[in-house]
């Protein structure tokens, strides 16, 4: 016997009916008393008697009835407490550098007055990093930067950013540049391999037939920054760090053909993941702030 069948018997009893068991249950007729025929045979025993227009239960099924009713509550009970418990786990979200320092507090501030209850992990880390553990499912999902090209993976458009050169006021007049060809021979503080805007200042360079190697590798790009402010170099940062220091002439950006850079993001989960209520709604926050 299975839930299932005890359901479709329950209901048939309650209505005294296979036709209007069927109808209240979206079921066809046939399927109905199919249902009903297995589990008789299951029983060994009839649990209905068959009139012109109604079932009425037998001996038999009258004490099924008063069992099941106890069994199908108790079932009701258990998938509640299984989906409250679904609702409620933790969720374990990654992200990139560049995102945790820039979008990600916001839109998790407005998952957490949503459910509050739902306690949130945040591992961050380089793209590369973040998607080896969504893939190994060490992260129910993630925010990554760049292209999302894992066949495994899903992806949902969430912000974009550009990418800009910078130095120094006095570098930059002291290493004037008019060329992609001088600016890689200058001294280049750039973000580990695997970070997504090392990547996407690499494929840059690869279009163009150049190859940077930076005198400065750091996973820190505030490390870069600090770099760029006291003469080390020509530094490739994201526009929320550098912004201000622009305007306020702490930094000089270098205006060369193809720059500033622009790097997508994407909110990203396995494509047979199971994405409960919790998830689902970072899903719609995602696509309402992009």
């Amino acid at each position: 016997m299975d839930i299932r069948k005890l359901h479709i018997f329950q209901t048939a009893a309650q209505m005294k009916s296979f036709t209007k068991a069927a109808a209240a249950l979206y079921m066809t007729q046939p399927a109905v008393s199919k249902a009903i025929s297995e589990l008789e045979r299951e029983a060994g025993t009839l649990l209905f008697e068959r009139y012109p227009k109604q079932v009425v239960l037998t001996p038999t099924g009258r004490l099924l009835l008063d069992k099941s009713e106890a069994l199908l509550e108790l079932y009701r009970e258990v998938e509640q407490d299984l989906n409250r418990l679904d609702s409620q786990s933790a969720l374990r979200i990654g992200s990139c550098i560049t995102i945790a320092n820039d979008r990600l507090p916001q839109l998790l501030r407005l998952q957490k007055e949503k459910f509050p209850a739902v306690r949130i992990e945040v591992v961050i880390a380089s793209a590369a990093t973040v998607m080896e553990k969504l893939n190994s499912n060490d992260l129910d999902a993630a925010f990554i930067e760049g292209v999302v090209s894992a066949e495994w993976a899903e992806g949902i458009p969430f912000s974009s950013y550009t990418i800009h050169a910078v130095c120094s006021p006095s570098f930059a007049l002291s290493h004037p540049v008019s060329s992609l060809n001088e600016l890689i021979n200058l001294p280049l503080l750039m973000r580990e391999k695997g970070s997504a805007i090392r990547d996407t200042v690499d494929s840059f360079f690869l279009l163009q037939g150049l190859c940077a190697v930076p005198d400065w590798t750091s996973t820190n790009s505030n490390a870069l920054l600090q770099a760029a402010l006291q003469d080390f170099g020509v530094a490739f940062l994201p526009v929320n760090m550098i912004r201000k220091k622009v305007e306020n002439h702490s930094l000089a950006e270098l205006h060369l053909p193809g720059l500033p850079l622009v790097n997508h993001t994407h909110f990203v989960f396995k494509k047979q993941k199971h994405l409960n209520e919790p998830l689902q709604n970072i899903v719609s926050l995602v696509k309402q702030q992009r």
